[in-house]
């Protein structure tokens, strides 16, 4: 019956489409076609689950007339076993069918991407000078966001790659930062206090880098008593 469940799937995936090309010639259906490797994660991808054994155990043991249903407790045995066979053998073995059907890019979701970045882009520059007057955010300051939110609606060829490179820099900096602030606690020129204020200002500055690197400097201060 596994054998049966899975190749009815395989084959219903690899025969009606062709039908539907051949009887079907209008160009929108043209362009929802698919190539024969990207057609396979959908045939593979038919494991059987909780929805297919609530409906076995839905088969009434006995009927209104008092009869037994015969065959009750074979339907309920081969509908786990199928479940556990697609499961164990279809589920580990879906990611490496996906990823050898390689499936092309998205181009509709990232034109959205494009077009919601534009938009985001574009208000924020709007809003940007009234927004720094009222907050009493310093030109240079307002320049600098102002050309960063720039690069970012339409990034130049390359400056993705730029902008890692500076963000790893920043993250170095913030190391050499946290190195120097437990150099300056075990001196004895700042207390336990002062330490904790300026390492909660370096993790939100690390938290807007997008990093979620475990640095020394936080695992020898759950070490030290002294910093808890």
């Amino acid at each position: 019956m596994s054998v049966a469940v899975i190749g009815t799937r395989l084959l219903w995936f690899y025969s009606v489409p062709y039908l539907v090309r051949f009887l079907d010639r209008r160009p929108q259906q043209r362009d929802r076609r698919i190539t024969a490797p990207q057609r396979l994660p959908l045939a593979w991808a038919g494991m059987r689950g909780a929805i297919s054994l609530a409906v076995a155990l839905t088969v009434p043991a006995v009927i209104a007339e008092g009869h037994v249903v015969e065959q009750r407790d074979a339907v309920v045995f081969i509908t786990a076993v199928v479940i556990v066979v697609t499961l164990t053998l279809l589920g580990p073995a879906l990611p490496t069918v996906v990823r050898r059907a390689r499936f092309p890019e998205d181009e509709v979701e990232t034109a959205e991407l494009t077009l919601a970045r534009c938009h985001m882009s574009s208000a924020a520059l709007r809003a940007l000078p009234e927004l720094a007057q009222r907050f009493g955010v310093p030109e240079a300051a307002t320049l600098r966001m102002a050309q960063d939110i720039e690069d970012r609606r339409a990034p130049a060829p390359g400056s993705t790659r730029r902008r890692e490179s500076v963000r790893r820099l920043e993250l170095a900096l913030l190391q050499v930062k946290r190195d120097t602030l437990r150099d300056l606690r075990d001196a004895g020129r700042i207390d336990d206090i002062v330490l904790r204020a300026v390492q909660e200002v370096l993790d939100m500055e690390e938290v807007r880098l997008g990093t979620k690197a475990h640095h020394p400097a936080a695992e020898s201060s759950q070490d030290d008593p002294a910093r808890s």
